[in-house]
């Protein structure tokens, strides 16, 4: 009996027809290029996931350090009153309208105030101020926040020594101008 399926290369045909044969050939590539680019964006995510984290760590810390400005000193009420915040509110002080421990307690809350909130409270602080419809308690938050904002530069010297008297003149809500405090 000789036939097909005794005969040792027709055993070998039918494999050899399997190795040959391309029909699924491009199911295989497209598997592999699909399982590199899977492979590829899951790395891609993994780095992106760590600078994420890295950021969000850095702006936890910066929030819970209040370090929101360009750097400009978080004063501690225990340490007294700056120099700086007893200058920029001396002409309320001499008039007796606040004390130094007020004028500290207006400043630190002006300091928790975002940029864009100090900048808008100062321009329309000073519209007030200009109109001479400020009140004198609307005056002294207004001196501190003047005080931030000269911390911050969020306003011009030349703007902050007009109005205030940062740069040693006197403000204009004390020259006797035009310009008065309402009264309450």
């Amino acid at each position: 009996m000789t036939g097909p399926a005794s005969h040792p290369s027709a055993s070998v045909a039918p494999l050899a027809r399997f190795a040959a044969d391309e029909c699924g050939a491009i199911s295989v590539d497209w598997t592999m290029i699909s399982a590199a680019a899977v492979g590829l964006a899951l790395a891609t995510a993994a780095f992106f996931t760590d600078i994420n984290a890295f950021l969000a760590t850095n702006m936890n810390n910066e929030l819970e350090g209040n370090d929101l400005s360009d750097g400009a000193p978080n004063y501690n009420p225990a340490e007294g009153v700056p120099a700086f915040v007893s200058e920029n509110f001396e002409p309320l002080i001499d008039d007796g309208l606040i004390t130094p421990e007020a004028a500290q307690e207006l400043y630190d809350d002006a300091h928790e105030m975002m940029n864009y909130e100090i900048i808008t409270t100062l321009e329309q602080g000073i519209a007030q101020l200009e109109a001479g419809t400020i009140t004198e308690q609307e005056l002294e938050e207004l001196v501190a926040v003047a005080t931030v904002a000269d911390e911050r530069d969020l306003a011009t010297e030349d703007t902050l020594d007009y109005y205030f008297g940062f740069g040693d003149s006197e403000p204009l809500y004390a020259s006797g101008g035009t310009t008065q405090v309402a009264t309450q």
